[in-house]
């Protein structure tokens, strides 16, 4: 019976996480040979040793990649699923990739040099290779998420909006549900 879709070339749908668990599951339900899996699982133990032994000495780093936006969760799909694959040269390998809800059009790399990231990035869709940077603040900094700014009585707020965009209030009124009431301080035209 002819199929419509080849699970071969299955792919997440941007932007669904559910889509990319999924597939994620079946990559690795599917049945396979043995033992070239274990001869492939023992080769990526030890390149993991020397990657971890590099670690230790210092040598690794962590490069953020610009990606378009929406499309974070696929493109590191894609990335996990190219370094999977035993044809990828192992000079190429990573320590870590991973994207961040809070910081939308990027993915992070921990790897040992700008060099390797682009290399792997090359010729993948929506990542934008060229644009590779060094993150120089401490690491676990970036897994942390700001907290969101909300307005507390009498503090002074800047207006983004209609007929008072730009101008500054002070709120006299909050709510739980975000709502406040502003006070606007009326511009001053000063001609001598």
């Amino acid at each position: 019976q002819d199929n419509l879709f080849d699970d071969e070339e299955a792919e997440p749908i941007p932007g669904d996480s559910h889509s990319v668990r999924q597939l994620f599951l079946h990559e690795q339900l599917r049945p396979c040979n043995d033992e070239p899996f274990w001869m492939e699982f023992l080769d990526n133990g030890v390149r993991n040793e020397l990657i971890n032994n590099r670690v230790l000495n210092g040598e690794k780093g962590l490069w953020v990649v610009i990606v378009k936006p929406g499309y974070e969760e696929h493109s590191v799909f894609r990335i996990y699923k190219h370094l999977a694959n035993s044809r990828f040269s192992p000079q190429f390998q990573v320590h870590s990739v991973f994207g961040l809800a809070s910081s939308p059009g990027r993915i992070f790399f921990e790897a040992d040099s700008r060099d390797t990231v682009h290399d792997i990035c090359q010729g993948l869709p929506n990542v934008f290779p060229s644009k590779i940077f060094a993150i120089s603040v401490d690491p676990s900094s970036i897994l942390n998420v700001p907290n969101t700014y909300r307005p507390m009585l009498g503090s002074w707020v800047r207006l983004r909006k209609g007929v008072f965009k730009g101008d500054i209030a002070v709120v006299t009124k909050t709510s739980p549900s975000l709502l406040i009431d502003v006070k606007v301080v009326p511009w001053v035209v000063y001609e001598p």
